[in-house]
């Protein structure tokens, strides 16, 4: 009900923080479903200077767009294309919908080619009318079968996704293989490297062995990459990323701004998150995020180490950040560890598993404190 007379605001801040302190916070180490994370100190400051600037106009707030640019140009960098352009979005979900018209607009068909795995964004630009989706098949690593992909191609098909860091198992498509078949076709390529986008350069960077999903692939036309995943940013903080020959292809025309051209579905956008981004970048540079990925894969071996070493089955080797661990009935053992021990956890239902997201904020005691409570959910669950 809306009130017809306001109350005094230190009453108001009491029950807003109230409410707040039922839900649980990344900083206890038990939130560990999600790809969110505790934003860099950074935020508090920069959000505050910014709550009453937008990026609708850039040239009203000229300065928070230099830094939107400035990100965008960082991220070309770190993606292998330096004349990259882009715009900040309200995460990856806007950003695929964005990525489904841009194969459509630049191709003039309608269907694309999706993993079974693609996020459920792409179900929401069908649902739009934007696109027709047809899904290829995945293997056992939960990779887009390039051979399925390829059975699918026909005169109306205007495009292919893959996927960079999936939700299930934390697996990267073979997005090389995408692009030799969209070479071969015709085609151009879309990547949703949400999560992977800042986590898969750095492994490169510590010597890893991380096949090509970028810019670097000649048919890789647009990307979402989300700095509310891994870049330490508060959300809605996403990017939709894209070559800057198709820009007067996919823009939306505002009229009545001064700079005409949008390339978001939301308008009013805020400033800050841009600007949230541009110092965690500054203030960690490569090292700083080198230095977080090696300390999640770190964290991560030791998460299947410790499950393989109590007796849960790992389903599959991770091959990024995230960590499956089958167990019977997953959705009822995730929902008993939220309501009993309020630990979060995610599920895989194609792996039949509990899906651990390794996030800087989690530590090996994180899941120490996991291990304990799942032994006691199944134990539990078992003598019912």
């Amino acid at each position: 009900m809306f009130p017809e007379i306001g109350r005094p605001l230190d009453a108001v801040l009491s029950e807003i923080l109230r409410i707040r302190e039922k839900d649980p916070r990344t900083e206890d180490g038990t939130i560990l479903g999600t790809m969110i994370t505790t934003p860099h100190p950074i935020s508090l400051k920069v959000v505050s200077m910014y709550l009453s600037s937008t990026l609708s106009d850039s040239i009203i707030f000229e300065g928070a767009a230099r830094l939107e640019r400035e990100v965008i140009a960082a991220l070309g960098d770190l993606l292998n294309d330096p004349n990259i352009m882009g715009t900040f979005t309200s995460g990856g979900s806007e950003a695929n919908v964005l990525g489904a018209y841009m194969l459509r607009q630049i191709s003039g068909r309608k269907h694309i080619i999706v993993p079974e795995t693609a996020h459920f964004s792409f179900l929401k630009a069908e649902k739009l009318g934007i696109v027709r989706l047809k899904i290829a098949e995945v293997d056992d690593r939960l990779k887009v079968d390039p051979d399925s992909v390829e059975r699918l191609i026909d005169d109306s098909v205007g495009g292919i996704v893959g996927i960079a860091v999936n939700t299930d198992a934390g697996s990267v498509d073979p997005i090389y293989e995408l692009n030799r078949i969209a070479l071969e076709h015709d085609l151009h390529v879309y990547v949703d490297a949400a999560l992977g986008g800042l986590v898969l350069p750095f492994m490169r960077d510590l010597g890893l062995r991380v096949p090509s999903f970028d810019f670097k692939l000649e048919r890789v036309l647009g990307m979402c990459v989300d700095p509310h995943k891994f870049g330490l940013t508060p959300p809605p903080a996403g990017t939709f990323l894209f070559r800057e020959n198709i820009a007067d292809v996919i823009y939306f025309k505002a009229a009545y701004y001064f700079e005409e051209r949008q390339y978001s579905i939301v308008s009013t956008r805020p400033a800050w998150p841009p600007v949230v981004f541009w110092g965690v970048i500054n203030t960690l540079g490569r090292k700083g995020f080198r230095d977080l990925v090696r300390k999640c894969l770190d964290v991560r071996d030791y998460a299947v180490r410790r499950l393989e070493e109590e007796g849960f089955e790992v389903p599959m080797m991770p091959e990024t950040i995230i960590v499956n661990v089958r167990v019977k009935s997953p959705r009822k053992v995730a929902t008993f560890l939220r309501k009993m021990f309020k630990i979060s956890v995610g599920v895989s239902p194609r792996l039949s598993s509990l899906r651990i997201v390794i996030m800087p904020h989690v530590t090996e005691r994180s899941i120490e404190r996991l291990i304990a409570a799942l032994k006691s959910s199944i134990k539990e669950l078992n003598n019912k």
